[in-house]
């Protein structure tokens, strides 16, 4: 019973890790509209850009000073952010299959500040795997006269390739487990011995996986004086992530310690049946004493 009730609770962790790898990679929303949405709070990687250009345009002696306010509405004084006149977003947000930009919404308290609302979201698909340049991307929507400004981006390219492809392998060894427990439950078998591999697969697909993103979140705010404003911490995502690969090792450790006692069960087995032997034999060999003496007697 309770090998059963084992093989019942790695069932529901397994549901449940399936569960939180699907919503990790796949809450990329397309075309979100709302300023509070799963396309800004399950992002990964974070690039705040709304102080592009603002240093050329307070800077009178900045080459790109006269281009840049040149773009500039007369009527607009001491604004937070420029990028709406320079044709870019003051954020990029990249999910596993989109890239989804904005723009903040000023303080009403204190219009000179940006708050952290969000407005004016869309999001771009992109294919599984992708890799994405915030440099380029600047480059691509500048007006030509302020092209310069591109280049305060750092160079450095992002890429999910490896990240997706352990999330993949990852998920699907779940899955797998998942279809194996839900088939042995139902022929009330208490174990499938084959799905601790399963397990600790997904469990280190899921924990490198985890791992590279991390790295990676971690290195955009090293970047600070290379065109990239601060960020807060994807506290969302890395929830999400790490649950996953803490409770992808949580169902492993219960499959070992489930063996484990499944094997001391059996080996209990086995001895108590020796043992049940060797009594039977005692009493085979008593008897043919006994009939020995009782033919000599004769």
């Amino acid at each position: 019973m309770r090998k059963f009730n084992i093989s019942v609770a790695e069932f529901w962790l397994a549901v449940l890790v399936l569960a939180l790898s699907l919503v990790t990679i796949l809450t990329s929303v397309i075309g979100a509209h709302t300023s509070i949405s799963i396309a800004t709070l399950t992002s990964f990687l974070k690039f705040n850009t709304s102080s592009l250009g603002l240093d050329a345009y307070h800077d009178h002696t900045s080459s790109l000073h006269d281009a840049v306010a040149s773009l500039i509405p007369s009527d607009v004084a001491n604004p937070p952010s420029i990028t709406q006149y320079l044709n870019v977003k003051d954020w990029y947000n990249m999910h596993y299959f989109s890239v989804c930009s904005g723009y903040y919404i000023p303080s009403s308290s204190n219009p000179p500040v940006l708050s952290s609302s969000t407005t004016n979201i869309t999001c771009v698909r992109r294919h599984s795997g992708y890799s994405f340049s915030l440099h380029d991307t600047i480059a691509s929507t500048l007006p030509s006269e302020v092209i310069g400004l591109a280049e305060k981006m750092t160079a450095q390219r992002w890429s999910t390739m490896t990240a997706i492809s352990a999330w993949y392998t990852g998920v699907s060894n779940v899955f797998l487990s998942f279809v194996a427990l839900s088939f042995a439950l139902w022929r009330g078998r208490a174990w499938w011995n084959e799905t601790i591999i399963m397990s600790l697969i997904a469990w280190l697909c899921f924990f490198i996986g985890s791992g590279i993103m991390t790295h990676q979140i971690l290195s955009i705010h090293r970047l600070s004086g290379n065109g990239v404003g601060p960020n807060p911490y994807p506290g969302s995502f890395l929830a999400l992530t790490w649950a996953c690969s803490v409770f992808q090792l949580l169902a492993f450790c219960i499959r070992w310690v489930g063996i484990r006692i499944a094997g001391r069960e059996s080996a209990g087995a086995c001895r108590e049946r020796i043992g049940e032997v060797e009594v039977e034999r005692g009493i085979e060999l008593e008897r043919g004493k006994q009939w020995e003496t009782y033919s000599k007697d004769s």
